[in-house]
């Protein structure tokens, strides 16, 4: 860590908590002595496991799974933007079980933006379109596709085949989804009618068994 009158250089700074780790690389630049009008310039990796999560998020003990969010953090120090990636490998909740998870993320304090959203099983996937919340508006109309690409059926069932003795297949095709998001005061959200139209195939169908 170095500090002068204009910059705050971090060469490397790692910061562990149990099983939650964090590296921050980069620069702080303007006048130390004004920081609200200074500018950042960060690159972060993190690293945790769900356990790790859950000991500031709760729920997440009730998965499986590890975690990396790598990217950079730039801007003025009072409006940075975030853009960088999430992973996630060996997710689990119950019977959902699933190998991969990418997800690019933007993050500004006007707007979320998730893109290249793909989950992997197996041999196959599903990946969405991109997604963007513009804070500043009372209502977002959100429109999207989720593609399927022979995604495991299981997979995509999870906890619904507990019901049934056993079921096989692979989903392809495309969901298209739209609804709208009301924002409403003390940061609560309301969303509205959801609007689906699916244009699936179910290939190697086994229900019980029996094969279709």
């Amino acid at each position: 860590l170095r500090v002068s009158p204009k910059k705050i250089s971090i060469s490397n700074l790692d910061v562990k908590e149990s099983e939650n780790t964090a590296h921050i690389s980069g620069e702080m630049s303007g006048d130390i002595r004004d920081v609200k009008k200074m500018s950042v310039d960060l690159n972060i990796i993190a690293r945790s496991t769900s356990e790790g999560l859950d000991r500031f998020i709760s729920g997440f003990y009730k998965t499986r799974g590890s975690w990396t969010l790598e990217g950079s953090l730039k801007g003025s120090m009072l409006d940075p933007t975030f853009q960088g990636g999430v992973k996630l490998s060996g997710f689990q909740y119950n019977l959902w079980k699933i190998d991969k998870v990418n997800l690019d993320v933007i993050l500004n304090k006007n707007n979320l933006q998730f893109e290249n959203l793909t989950i992997n099983h197996k041999r196959g996937g599903l990946s969405l379109d991109r997604i963007r919340f513009n804070f500043n508006k009372e209502t977002e109309n959100i429109d999207s596709n989720i593609r399927f690409s022979q995604f495991d059926l299981q997979t995509f069932l999870g906890d619904i085949k507990k019901s049934v003795a056993n079921i096989e297949g692979t989903l392809n095709g495309t969901v298209k989804f739209s609804y709208k998001i009301n924002l409403l005061k003390d940061n609560k959200i309301d969303i509205g009618l959801i609007d689906i139209k699916t244009d699936l195939a179910v290939a190697d169908f086994e229900l019980n068994n029996r094969k279709y």
